[in-house]
């Protein structure tokens, strides 16, 4: 069902770490379902000049349980960067500590591009 979503759909852990992605991301990423399992979604899928902003988002959203919504970057594999609208929210254990964030997204690449 994820598969078939006309949308990004990323897991990441509380250390940081990739669960899973959707079809659609790993395509547009460049990556296998293999390939991005463990890997830290900071330094892996941001370009280093956005991992502070991209950090206080993550921070933001730990902080507050209801869904947020931000625009940040995300680089393939072959370097190609893609502007992407997401909206988060952290999944907690029933002790109120962060179990993983959820990340749905839309490439708004194109549309930002049109307006600017």
């Amino acid at each position: 069902m994820l598969d078939i979503s006309p949308v990004f759909i990323v897991a990441i852990g509380a250390n940081g770490k990739t669960l899973m992605m959707n079809r659609m991301l790993l395509d547009i990423l460049e990556y296998s379902e293999e390939e991005v399992i463990g890997k830290d979604y900071l330094t892996t899928f941001v370009p280093p000049e956005d991992h502070e902003m991209v950090s206080d988002v993550f921070q933001k959203i730990v902080g507050d349980t209801s869904t947020t919504l931000n625009e940040n970057r995300i680089v393939s594999k072959s370097g190609k960067i893609y502007l992407v609208e997401w909206r988060g929210r952290p999944v907690l254990y029933p002790s109120g500590e962060l179990d993983f964030f959820v990340g749905i997204g839309i490439d708004i690449t194109r549309e930002k591009g049109k307006n600017e």
